[in-house]
């Protein structure tokens, strides 16, 4: 670990991913996390195969403030602010290969728990709400208060609204995942420290984050009127779509996303890894899905000196995540 630190799917679906993570679920299924990559499923079932190594000791991580874990391995680097903390691993190449991203929950999904979904998915994958940008009711509560008269209303300012509710403006982390390719919540129960989790995988291409198409222009200029805090949105527009060439740059990879639960509180989670063709560290992201834990005074201090998301960004992919003075907060229920 030597960079640390200093180096579309249906509405029934998304109510799932919140509406069933507190622990009185049932917990009497301890989940196996490498059954969420296949590459150690496969290597598993070989005859004389043991499990993979990922070299060097565990060293706790902290997430998100609210849980920890244990990540082995050299080549990740740690970024952090007081709700979002991401983990990002580079190849000996200097390439960017894997993400962790964890979110705390915004509060929301107490009564609201489709929204506070796609709220999530709209931080991540873009590409599973269809472009449905428009997430529920916090931004038409915002943007009813910046509309114009009809004969002059700028094109979606509410779906803006709900991109800038989001730490990567609803761009995504630069996958798209292939339509299809969710598996749905299959991955439900307790990991063997007993944090309760609810995930599921799909696949797709990682690149560069989604472009902002000109359209938007005129509704992300006057969300930042009101809103000046959201003007770093607009460094996302393009004059067009993604060229081919941009999109064939895109690597195979994998995400694995969800949420994990302690009576202490709720993390959104994703797991982002390129294939080439199977993914190297998924033998240090199944261990960090494994050893969840609440997490303690020691662990919160390592967060501390965690680099700060505004070094988050990368040529190689591209990757953008707002702190939060950035990110433009939920209304109060």
């Amino acid at each position: 670990m030597r960079h640390f630190p200093e180096s579309i799917l249906p509405l029934s679906l998304l109510a799932l991913l919140l509406g069933g993570c507190s622990l009185s679920s049932p917990q009497d299924t301890v989940l196996d996390c490498t059954a969420l990559f296949p590459e150690l499923t496969e290597a598993a079932a070989r005859p004389g195969s043991g499990p993979a190594k990922t070299g060097g000791e565990p060293v706790g991580v902290p997430l998100a403030g609210i849980l920890a874990a244990e990540l082995s391995g050299d080549g990740w680097s740690l970024f952090a602010d007081d709700t979002v903390t991401v983990l990002t691993h580079t190849t000996e190449a200097g390439n960017l290969d894997a993400l962790v991203y964890a979110e705390a929950f915004s509060g929301w999904e107490k009564n609201r728990p489709s929204e506070e979904a796609r709220r999530f998915l709209l931080t991540v994958d873009p590409a599973l709400l269809r472009k449905d940008w428009s997430w529920g009711s916090p931004p038409a509560t915002v943007a009813a208060g910046l509309e114009t008269p009809p004969a002059v209303s700028p094109p979606p300012l509410r779906a803006v609204t709900g991109m800038a509710m989001t730490r990567t403006g609803g761009r995504g982390l630069g996958y798209t995942s292939e339509p299809g390719s969710f598996s749905g919540w299959k991955w439900i129960g307790a990991n063997p420290r007993g944090v309760f989790l609810r995930l599921a995988r799909s696949q797709g291409r990682w690149g560069e984050q989604e472009p902002l198409g000109p359209a938007l222009r005129p509704s992300l200029d006057r969300l930042a009127q009101k809103f000046p805090q959201t003007g770093w949105m607009t460094s996302g527009l393009t004059e067009g779509e993604a060229s081919d060439a941009q999109k064939s740059l895109a690597a195979p990879a994998a995400l694995v996303l969800g949420s994990a639960s302690t009576p202490d509180g709720e993390v959104h989670l994703a797991l982002l890894c390129t294939r080439a063709p199977a993914c190297g560290v998924a033998p240090a992201l199944a261990g960090l899905l494994a050893s969840l834990h609440p997490i303690s005074s020691r662990e919160i201090e390592m967060e501390g000196a965690a680099r700060p998301l505004e070094e988050l960004l990368y040529a190689e992919p591209e990757i953008r995540i707002a702190s939060q003075t950035e990110v433009l907060p939920l209304p109060p229920l």
